[in-house]
């Protein structure tokens, strides 16, 4: 269980920090680092003139930043009964996955939180049972 609690905690800090860089991107509009030909086009996904990068006004990075700040305060209290909040940053990967299979283009960025995420329910599901 201590493995799985510290796999946690390293898959917490991953997708703060991805959050956190692509949160500074967003509000500074600082250039990507990531390519921007082919089917890797960071800044095609992360465009705030493409639909599928906002909702409800706000760009997707800052809801994934708040999903992991929630994320850390639920870790850091212990609380096992709210693990399947966890569970819940799934919706956020098959939102991802759809919205760069519509744009046709990946943003290496955001399928690094897409893998974490998925991690981190995988890890939240062997820590219920």
């Amino acid at each position: 269980m201590r493995k799985l609690t510290l796999l946690l905690l390293a898959l917490l800090v991953l997708g703060t920090a991805d959050s956190i860089y692509l949160v500074s991107v967003e509000l500074h509009a600082a250039p990507l680092v990531c390519s921007s030909s082919g089917i890797i086009d960071c800044a095609k996904v992360l465009s705030p003139t493409d639909p599928y990068s906002i909702i409800f006004g706000v760009p997707l990075a800052f809801y994934a930043l708040a999903w992991f700040i929630i994320s850390a305060i639920i870790f850091a209290t212990g609380k096992k009964k709210l693990t399947p909040w966890y569970l819940t940053g799934l919706i956020g990967v098959i939102y991802s996955i759809v919205a760069m299979s519509i744009i046709r283009n990946i943003c290496i960025y955001c399928s690094i939180l897409d893998a974490t995420l998925i991690a981190i329910a995988a890890v939240a599901f062997f820590m219920m049972s």
